[in-house]
């Protein structure tokens, strides 16, 4: 007689191969945290970067100065109370370059861009004074400018940095 063949796994198999996946799992979890704040980490010096060069690339397309200041409401103040950036920052023209944001129409919004505080745990210390881009794209300053984002979480830590000349470089340190 000939006995038919059957497929498929047992239960001792079933929960073998669960019982590794739970352990794994259990491997993977502290360094999933770590992993995600790291990708915060960048992602923010990214942000900050990326703002930089639209504020540079603004200043010599409006052939005006165009400021990055630490805030997201108020005045953009020569030296603000704190440099974290994280609190948020916006980038804003300054056509009349008295250093303080112009007035904006409904179809040229003032500030152009503005961020959001940084989720917790994330810091990004800066400068502590606004930036002006010039209209030739060169940054109001003597040498350079750094940027440096951190988190609580992670020992990863991302630094931007702006030269007088306006070249940007974002990278992991």
């Amino acid at each position: 007689m000939h006995r038919p063949i059957v497929q498929g796994f047992t239960a001792i198999e079933l929960m073998t191969v669960i019982a590794i996946i739970s352990i794994l799992a259990a491997l993977a979890a502290p360094n999933m945290g770590q992993f995600l704040a790291s990708r915060r980490v960048e992602g923010m010096a990214r942000r900050i970067g990326e703002d930089l060069a639209f504020g540079r690339n603004e200043a010599v397309k409006r052939n005006a100065p165009v400021l990055l200041c630490a805030s997201t409401s108020g005045a953009c103040v020569a030296a603000p109370a704190s440099a974290d950036w994280a609190t948020g920052w916006r980038v804003c023209f300054d056509l009349d370059a008295d250093g303080a944001c112009d007035s904006g129409t409904s179809t040229d919004a003032n500030p152009m861009r503005i961020q959001a505080a940084a989720a917790n745990g994330l810091t990004l210390a800066g400068p502590l004074s606004r930036l002006r881009f010039n209209a030739d794209g060169t940054l109001t300053a003597s040498d350079y400018t750094e940027f440096t984002a951190a988190s609580s979480r992670s020992s990863v830590r991302w630094v931007v940095r702006i030269a007088a000349s306006g070249a940007i470089t974002v990278r992991k340190v």
